[in-house]
């Protein structure tokens, strides 16, 4: 009877949950039962234990929830094969992402876990699954100390130094060149280790990552392992609304319930765009009556970001509502409004964005998605048969929202539908999962 480790290592989505990284590593642990199901039907025998490791937190670091943590640990209680793993990166709880200090302390942490996980003797076998910057490092400090035949390693990064650069998580207000580069540097070091190490490879969650892995860091194409983001969709399920139930959530917000809606919603962070779509919105309130609705995520009311975003809205005060703070639930329910015509994505960088899932799921045949022209959307997305796509750099933003906002019921309709069987076939998380985990036990 084979028994495997699977240790899933990410800074949010366990205790805490402000990021879409965060979204991925909880929808893993919430299907992680469906999955081992399944795997135990097709290998006899076989033991899989899931190991839902982050950093350990306080009350006062930004993103952390005693809901999401309470979730975590009941599924601990209900499933005895699930374990909750707490580490310390140095900050003594109160930095989640953190910078290269954290990241260090962290990987440190995680190699130290490892270790003591071996000498427990159960396993035979331990799959490590480091996800983004803050672990990228681990199998690095592992093999600095061990050596284990046993044990493999998959670096999956949702993005780079490279895509977003810097955000005002750790505490960094504007772009620094020595930030980047720690950065780079310690990423490209999980990358350089892949190629001479038979034991460690390179996830890519999509194929823009994947290529941008290939061109910027010089990974081997070889060691390079797809892993697609991909959404638990039984989960999107528990969000769904009668209509009256969002109209009465939309009032509360102080958003119209008579007039046509363009949508759109992220952190609040220049590389996610949301100024893009104030600036383009406003021929639609002049022409088509449009309510504009942005829910942004800022980690402080004092971000210059923030600033700009609420002098673009003073233009038409009347016309647009900006709701700051954090909320994963209240953008599920817009997206299923009749009302909400154009669901916007104007990211200046998205390696592969989860909003077009999630829309889709709910397959609103009255709402377009409207998105960038660029990175992982371009593999997400199909011009004008499940969406639309716009060049930041081509003719005016504002008369595709026109475009779109004008569409006939039955082109609405079509696009619709196209994206619902999409997300069907390619992005359902139980299915890319077992399927990716299938082929690892086959591969041992």
């Amino acid at each position: 009877m084979a028994r495997i480790a699977i240790v899933y290592i990410a800074h949010d989505g366990f205790i805490s949950l402000y990021t879409g990284v965060g979204t991925i590593a909880r929808d893993f642990l919430l299907s992680f039962s469906t999955i081992n199901n399944k795997l135990k039907k097709e290998f006899k025998g076989i033991k899989l234990d899931l190991y839902a490791t982050t950093i350990k937190y306080n009350d006062k670091c930004f993103g952390y929830s005693e809901n999401i943590k309470k979730t975590t640990e009941r599924l601990t209680k209900v499933h005895k094969n699930i374990h909750l793993i707490e580490l310390i990166n140095g900050s003594a709880g109160t930095k989640s992402y953190g910078s290269k200090d954290c990241w260090r302390n962290a990987s440190i942490s995680a190699a130290t876990f490892l270790y003591s996980l071996i000498q427990l003797s159960r396993y035979d076998r331990i799959l490590v699954i480091c996800v983004d910057t803050p672990f990228a490092q681990v199998p690095n400090y592992f093999f600095d100390q061990y050596n284990y035949d046993f044990i493999d390693f998959i670096w999956l990064p949702q993005s780079t130094a490279l895509i977003h650069k810097i955000d005002s998580a750790i505490g960094i207000s504007s772009v620094q060149d020595s930030y980047i580069q720690d950065r780079f540097k310690w990423e490209k070091g999980v990358v350089d280790l892949s190629k001479g190490h038979k034991q460690v490879k390179i996830g890519a969650v999509g194929n823009f990552m994947k290529q941008h892995l290939i061109a910027s860091y010089g990974a081997d194409e070889k060691k390079l392992v797809l892993i697609q983001n991909s959404l638990f969709l039984k989960r999107l399920k528990s969000y769904k609304l009668k209509q009256n139930e969002i109209a009465s959530k939309l009032m509360t917000l102080g958003v119209p319930l008579d007039r046509p809606l363009l949508f759109s919603f992220g952190r609040a962070e220049l590389y996610k765009g949301l100024d893009l779509v104030l600036k383009n919105s406003f021929e639609l309130i002049q022409k088509q009556h449009f309510f504009i609705l942005i829910l942004a995520s800022p980690y402080s009311m004092e971000d210059e970001y923030v600033k700009e975003l609420k002098q673009l809205a003073e233009q038409y005060p009347l016309d647009i509502k900006i709701v700051f703070g954090l909320d994963f639930l209240t953008p599920h329910y817009i997206m299923q409004w009749k009302n909400t015509k154009i669901l916007a994505l104007l990211s200046r960088a998205e390696p592969f964005g989860l909003i077009p899932i999630e829309s889709r799921f709910y397959n609103n045949k009255n709402i377009s998605i409207v998105a960038t022209k660029d990175d992982g959307f371009l593999e997400q997305i199909a011009d004008g048969v499940d969406g639309f796509l716009v060049d930041l750099n081509g003719p005016a933003i504002s008369s595709i929202f026109s475009k779109v906002a004008n569409l006939n019921k039955q082109e609405k309709l079509k696009i619709a539908k196209n994206g619902y069987l999409k997300i069907l076939s390619k992005y359902d998380q139980v299915k890319i999962d077992y399927n990716f985990l299938k082929s690892y036990i086959l591969s041992i």
